[in-house]
Parts: C-alpha cells; structure tokens; sequence
C-alpha cells in the first residue's frame, strides 16, 4: 500500500465510530427511593439490583430548549438493561441534554434532566413502591398559554 492508501484507511477508521448511532444505556432496578443517576459502568449497585423489567423509561432530547425531540420509550430486558439511540449528530461526544422519566405500575416515578452520559457511564433507575407521579417538563408552548390565561 502506498502512504496516500495508508493515511485514506486510518482517517476513515479514525471517523468509523462518528458514523454509529449512540445508544443511552442504563439499567431499572428496585431501590429505597426512587431516584435517577448518572454512574460508572462498573457501579456495584448495577449487579447487586433487582430489575423491573415492566418498568417504562422514557427519554426527551433537550427538554429546556425549543427544538427538544422525543426519543421514545423503551422497556428494559430481564436484566433490567434498556438502550434508547439517540440518532443525532455527535452525540456521545458533543453536550446533549436529556430528561429521563422512568415509571412502572406499584413504584414511584423518578426523573432527571442530565448531559448525555459519556464513555463508560449509564443510568442508573432505581424505583421504590409507592404513586409519587411525575410530570413531562413544562413545553413552551404549555407555559405560554398557562401565563396569558392570567391577563384574560
């Protein structure tokens, strides 16, 4: 091979992994109080957690901004695992925020609003029994017409 082929090869390798979609990963598990975090893949609780596969979660690409994006809701695995693509550009490495709200029927909902996670992090869901409800964040368009009732 010629360098011009060498270097031609290695650039493309070298931009291989902007062309996959980025998969937000995490994982449903009971806990004490219903919380969302942001952990290491390695986090102990991960392993030690019992999953709730009939857990929903449901993601919302930048929630505080005026093009945010519905991502979709997913149910994890056996395992409680769960992976939601976020199909846009550079995601994983450039900052995306996302709101995360994870319910199942007897448990409280949990939520955050949070960067993406990085290399090596995922979600962590833990969900306690209870009926605390969350609500989607407020849209725009919502707070909007929820002001001008007041000047009705």
């Amino acid at each position: 091979m010629k360098p011009f082929q060498i270097s031609l090869v290695l650039t493309l390798f070298a931009l291989l992994p902007a062309c996959t979609t980025y998969k937000l990963r995490g994982v449903v598990v009971y806990g004490s109080q219903s919380k969302i975090e942001v952990v290491d893949d390695d986090d102990p609780r991960i392993a030690k957690g019992s999953p709730i596969e009939e857990a929903a979660v449901t993601v919302l690409l930048d929630p505080n901004s005026l093009r945010n994006r519905y991502l979709g809701q997913t149910f994890p695995n056996a395992l409680g695992e769960f992976a939601v693509p976020v199909d846009e550009p550079g995601a994983g490495v450039l900052q995306y925020e996302v709101w995360v709200m994870a319910s199942a029927p007897g448990f409280s909902d949990a939520d955050i609003t949070a960067p993406l996670p990085g290399s090596g992090e995922r979600l962590l869901i833990m969900l306690a029994p209870g009926n605390r409800r969350v609500q989607r964040p407020n849209q725009l368009l919502d707070e909007f017409e929820r002001n001008k009732r007041q000047f009705d």
